[in-house]
This record gives structure tokens, C-alpha cells and sequence, in this order.
């Protein structure tokens, strides 16, 4: 199985939000991100997908600011996709060389 992780594009933010849509009627959900705020974010590089097989499989929205600190936002795999390390693949692509990581 080939594994990727990349930068999203704006054509990548319906599977984004889809995700995040299943995700959060569960039990351990995650919050609502309005959609405005993913465009702007992902034009800038804040959001990372991991893609399988050429198939995304789930998303890491993580913000950074001046002080060093990379603040993951968000970080969701599809459930057919957990316990292969992918989260921890998305939290190494998200996070600068020099960040602090909260």
C-alpha cells in the first residue's frame, strides 16, 4: 500500500468537510470549522491529507502562529483507515522543524 501525505487544495475541502461532517455525529466528535475558514487555510497550507492508494483517508487541520507553536485543530482518519500510523504521518507533515506542538 502506498501511503502520501500532502498539502490539500481547495478541490480537496468537500472531502474535507465530509469527514469532519461523519465525524462529528459520533461519539468522540470533533468540533464544527465553518467552510470560509477551511478555504482560507488550506490556500495558505494549514491542511494536510494522507492519501492510500491514491485515496484520501483522512485530514489534519493544524494552525501556527509567531511564537513557535504549531496547534493541531483538527486531526480525523477514517475509521477503515485507523491503527496504521496515518495520524501520526499527518501530525509529523503538520508540524514545523522549529514548533512547539500543542
Amino acid at each position: 500500500m502506498l501511503t502520501e501525505v500532502r498539502v490539500a487544495t481547495l478541490s480537496d475541502l468537500a472531502y474535507v468537510d465530509h469527514l469532519q461532517r461523519i465525524e462529528a455525529n459520533g461519539i468522540d466528535s470533533v468540533g464544527f470549522i465553518p467552510w470560509s475558514r477551511y478555504e482560507k487555510d488550506a490556500m495558505i497550507g494549514w491542511i494536510h491529507l494522507i492519501f492510500d492508494n491514491d485515496e484520501p483517508t483522512g485530514f489534519v487541520y493544524a494552525t501556527h502562529n509567531w511564537h513557535g507553536v504549531t496547534r493541531i485543530q483538527q486531526i480525523v482518519v477514517q475509521e477503515d483507515a485507523r491503527r496504521a500510523e496515518r495520524a501520526t504521518a499527518l501530525v509529523s507533515a503538520a508540524v514545523r522543524q522549529n514548533d512547539w506542538l500543542v
